[in-house]
């Protein structure tokens, strides 16, 4: 017995995913991954089974998974779990893909994969901590030619989801570097008190006015300038965390 090597051509193409690289969320940045904008929800809400605000004796009709075990044991009745309704834990990040405000400055290669490296950690801890995290990208993914836009969901899918669309983006696509068309979309789709935040490697005056439209509406906004010379908004209302990413060593 031994081993044979065989090797055969295959005509098919396949295509291999690499995820980005995570990184550990800065302090300043890591205030914001419980969305302060997160409200106790209205009572019909659906119950939320990871929030337990207390305990209460048994009535005819609770589910058996609502029984306390360790509360039952101690008061020899049976006792169940009390749940706060669902609340509004949402977060929409919107990247613009480009290191450069103008096409013509070309690509900083590691300016660019420490933006989406950013965004997919953000990202990464939001759904983590249970957060329906949704995903404005502007930039060029196969498949996407006018940007990638997902819908605020949670889970392991959306997790796949969020990290292949950022794996996957090139700078550029069909809106350009600009962020204006993203912003004022999400300025009519975002209720009152949904998080917003924005990552880029610049920022341009145009959006001033309409990030400061968002927080009127009740949105609370965040910009996160990725790199030492983003430059950042100064605008009512809107949180800064800038993202200097430390030196990976070879």
């Amino acid at each position: 017995m031994g081993w044979a090597r065989f090797e055969r051509l295959s005509p098919d193409r396949a295509a291999v995913t690499v995820y980005l690289r995570l990184h550990p969320v800065p302090p300043g940045l890591a205030r914001i991954t419980r969305p302060q904008g997160e409200r106790r929800g209205p009572p019909w809400h659906p119950p939320d089974p990871l929030r337990v605000i207390g305990i209460r004796p048994y009535q005819p009709g609770d589910p058996r998974r609502l029984i306390h075990p360790q509360a039952t044991a101690h008061t020899g009745t049976l006792q169940v779990k009390r749940l706060e309704p669902e609340g509004d834990a949402q977060v929409t990040l919107v990247v613009l893909a480009a290191s450069a405000p103008f096409l013509w400055e070309g690509v900083n290669p590691a300016q660019f994969e420490a933006l989406v490296s950013a965004a997919a950690s953000v990202a990464d801890r939001h759904l983590r901590e249970g957060s329906a995290v949704g995903l404005s990208l502007v930039g060029a993914v196969y498949g996407w030619p006018r940007g990638v836009q997902l819908p605020a969901a949670r889970g392991p899918q959306q997790w796949a989801r969020v990290m292949a669309a950022l794996a996957w983006v090139q700078p550029g696509g069909g809106q350009g570097h600009d962020l204006a068309p993203t912003l004022a979309g999400l300025a009519h789709r975002l209720r009152r008190g949904a998080q917003l935040v924005v990552l880029a490697c610049f920022f341009q005056p145009g959006w001033a006015g309409l990030l400061s439209h968002l927080v009127q509406r009740g949105v609370h906004v965040t910009f996160v300038p990725v790199g030492p010379e983003a430059g950042a908004p100064v605008v009512a209302g809107v949180r800064v965390h800038p993202w200097t990413p430390a030196p990976v060593a070879p």
